[in-house]
């Protein structure tokens, strides 16, 4: 095996420190890089929820908002609608009785 190696030109030794320093290089790396970033990523995972959250509230919101005033516009056009039969039907009276009391006024100069 030594003699494949030194064939090759790789040295045990240096291969044997290589990989220990890449093997603390990535104990150092998982500890502080890889843990930051993945600390960040949850950071903007559950700020991303949250943000969910609150728009699925808002929209509930709106909804119930919306609801509320589609129903006071159909309330307001009841009332409107109320009135103006109200003032028909007060404007068909006083029409009869101006009706009626011209029709008297006629008959009684005849």
């Amino acid at each position: 095996m030594g003699d494949l190696l030194h064939q090759l030109g790789i040295e045990p030794r240096v291969l044997i420190i290589q990989i220990i320093g890449f093997f603390l290089l990535f104990l150092i790396l998982k500890k502080y890089v890889f843990g930051m970033i993945g600390g960040a990523i949850e950071d903007r995972k559950r700020e991303f929820q949250e943000r969910m959250a609150k728009l699925a509230a808002d929209q509930q919101e709106l909804d119930r908002l919306h609801e509320e005033v589609r129903k006071r516009l159909s309330d307001i056009e009841i009332e409107a609608r109320n009135r103006l039969q109200v003032t028909v039907e007060q404007a068909n009276a006083e029409r009869e009785r101006i009706v009626g009391q011209a029709r008297e006024e006629a008959g009684r100069e005849m």
